[in-house]
């Protein structure tokens, strides 16, 4: 159980992580 929930925020971390990344770079790509 616990080791599900270290999981789903792993994944739910590397998606914010991902998105921040896109939001930046499509910044970036809008300069």
């Amino acid at each position: 159980m616990l080791l599900d929930i270290r999981w789903l925020a792993f994944l739910l971390g590397r998606r914010h992580l991902a998105a921040k990344r896109g939001t930046q770079r499509a910044l970036v790509a809008a300069q």
